[in-house]
């Protein structure tokens, strides 16, 4: 009993309960100071009432008439005293009421919140934003207040749009609310561009439906059509790869045309600029930024022949940096392989619709290559992608591919697959799984909360049913369990992959 009497679990509700004690004591002698307090103001008042106004002698003037006149010079000032020390307990008497049934700001904004939820589960979507935020100001009306000034009303708004932010955006319908605010300043001041761009990007840190957000960048390049950074920033918008991987294509597509759109406006631009000023130098060099930009987005979403084209012409581009055309050319090598096995493959499922058999080899197809120009032979006559490799085909399957297309993913997943296996040993001691299998159930739990969904990098390079066992070259990971790390074929390495590309660029060793 003494032992249980001397632990610390005792100890600290001993001194738990001493401090909540001692915090009931100062809430005590609080009310007790507070009536104090009150009872002196009271006497100080009273003391001013009933005090004679004796402040000049008479005839009598005993020792007692000298006191009461000293008291009554300080009257106004035992008056003023009491009235303050009143006042002051007026106002914490006030303030503890409206704490007490309030509460703190954070309290109140969670209940703020909760009776938001509640009014939008019974009633619609827009009653509940009106009551969020009672008034927001219309358009045609802020133009009528501020006698046709609306660029004024504009800045009102948006001081507004921040205020919103800085008091009330922990809760309730953030991307609804500022998009409101938003789209009341475009109306406003439709060429203030500088103020969309800066709401896009709030927006679209919000909301991650990149759609609803290039819904307001339409808005806003249909009142400014030939300014280039809007179409820009709704292109960025679609750069970033999606959590959902189905949508990687349309991603692409999408930022594809948001950054022609903007080339074509530059383009425009540097017509009217004197050939020799910075401001043509500049923008030339934006539009051939945004079209490497392009060449690389037009792969991932389909456009292999667009890419090949652009890419091709950048890596022959003397006036880009050298780092920029080696890497021109390394996508190019990709893009080229892609429309060659993309062209093989139209001619084999044709060959498929046509006898319904797939071909025994890549001979019946071949003269689709007529069309796609720098199309590599070897002795034998077998089309080669521009990585060096044989196109490979799979007769049972009628499946084209490209060895180096493969096996520039294959390099690219590996670094995932090792930093899974990095993960792997930090979760379990520093110990390597034994097998691929191993990793894979690790992996699938590790990202099987809903509150960690793997990344776009994980889900390109394993895919969505994370398969840490296959290779993107179609044949099992060569795993080395005493260093915990995968083992690449000798032709998935960066300085084979890519001896083509030196060459290109006349970066050959």
């Amino acid at each position: 009993m003494q032992g249980t009497a001397n632990s610390p679990e005792v100890a600290q509700w001993v001194e738990r309960v001493a401090r909540n004690a001692s915090g009931e004591r100062l809430a005590q002698w609080g009310y007790t100071l507070y009536f104090v307090l009150f009872a002196v103001g009271v006497a100080l008042l009273l003391a001013f009432s009933f005090l004679p106004d004796e402040r000049t002698p008479d005839a009598a003037d005993t020792a007692s008439r000298r006191w009461l006149r000293r008291l009554s010079r300080a009257r106004w000032y035992l008056a003023h005293s009491g009235a303050i020390i009143l006042a002051l307990l007026c106002c914490i008497s006030q303030q503890t009421g409206v704490d007490e049934r309030r509460g703190f700001i954070a309290d109140q904004d969670k209940r703020y919140e909760k009776a938001i939820r509640q009014l939008a589960a019974r009633k619609d979507k827009q009653e509940a934003l009106r009551a969020e935020y009672l008034y927001i100001p219309q358009g045609n009306a802020l133009t009528y207040m501020s006698l046709g000034n609306t660029s004024i009303a504009a800045d009102y708004v948006w001081l507004l749009s921040l205020q919103y932010v800085s008091n009330s955006f922990r809760r309730g319908h953030k991307f609804d609310m500022l998009l409101r605010f938003y789209d009341t300043v475009l109306d406003l001041d439709p060429h203030w561009v500088e103020a969309a761009i800066n709401a896009g990007k709030i927006l679209s840190a919000l909301e991650p439906n990149r759609y609803a957000v290039e819904k307001f960048y339409t808005n806003a390049i249909l009142k400014n059509p030939d300014d280039w950074r809007l179409p820009y920033e709704a292109g960025r918008l679609f750069v970033v790869p999606p959590s959902n991987l189905a949508l990687q294509a349309d991603y692409s597509r999408r930022a594809v045309a948001w950054f022609n759109g903007v080339i074509t406006r530059l383009k425009r631009r540097l017509e009217k600029t004197p050939a020799s000023s910075p401001v043509a130098a500049g923008t030339t060099r934006q539009i051939k930024e945004i079209e490497d930009l392009v060449a690389r987005l037009a792969v991932e979403s389909g456009y292999y022949d667009a890419a090949d084209e652009l890419l091709w012409k950048a890596a022959h581009d003397e006036t880009l940096p050298k780092a920029m055309r080696n890497a021109a050319a390394t996508e190019w090598l990709n893009a080229h392989s892609l429309v060659i096995r993309t062209a093989l493959q139209r001619a084999v499922d044709e060959h498929k619709k046509r006898t319904g058999a797939w071909p025994a080899d890549l001979r019946p197809a071949l003269g689709a290559l007529k069309s796609v120009k720098m199309v590599p032979f070897d002795e034998n006559g077998w089309p080669v992608d521009a990585f060096g490799f044989r196109i490979e085909y799979d007769p049972a399957s009628g499946k084209v591919s490209s060895r180096g297309v493969n096996a520039k993913r294959t390099l690219q997943a590996a670094s995932i697959m090792n930093a899974l296996l990095d993960l792997y040993r930090s979760n379990n001691g520093g110990e390597a799984p034994r097998d691929l299998a191993v990793l894979q159930t690790f992996v699938r739990r590790f990202y099987g909360n809903p509150a960690n969904p793997p990344g776009p990098a994980v889900l390109d390079a394993l895919g969505a049913d994370l398969n840490t066992i296959v290779s993107p070259l179609g044949t099992p990971w060569e795993y080395d369990p005493k260093a915990g790390k995968v083992v690449l074929p000798g032709y998935c390495n960066a300085k084979v992959l890519f001896r083509n590309a030196r060459k290109i660029v006349g970066d050959e060793e």
